[in-house]
């Protein structure tokens, strides 16, 4: 589906139909570390990795609580702007939120 990226044309940090959330670099740069494992359940603003970009190290935070269904990437690869780190299954809205509030809210 879309070229094999199953997340392509979500914004970063923006939950899908099925409420996953699929985290995506800001900067194109290379993983120093990964900071989570798949299984593992993750909280709001939590430490998933931490990217290098123009020397410069750039964190990378989940944006809502659930399980990291799959990493990704590993320490030492490249990631472009925009390219899915890991996914997270189970992710749970902001109270108040709807499906359409999330997805409309970047495109």
């Amino acid at each position: 589906m879309n070229g094999g990226d199953p997340c392509r044309g979500c914004a970063i940090g923006v939950a899908s139909p099925g409420h996953d959330v699929h985290i995506r670099t800001e900067v194109p740069g290379v993983i120093l570390s990964v900071g989570v494992r798949e299984g593992e359940h993750v909280t709001e603003g939590q430490h998933v990795a931490l990217l290098e970009s123009m020397k410069m190290e750039i964190p990378v935070l989940v944006e809502k609580a659930g399980r990291v269904a799959k990493v990704l990437g590993r320490s030492g690869d490249w990631m472009g702007a925009g390219q899915v780190l890991a996914l997270v299954e189970g992710a749970q809205r902001p109270l108040g939120s709807t499906a359409h509030d999330e997805q409309g809210a970047d495109r």
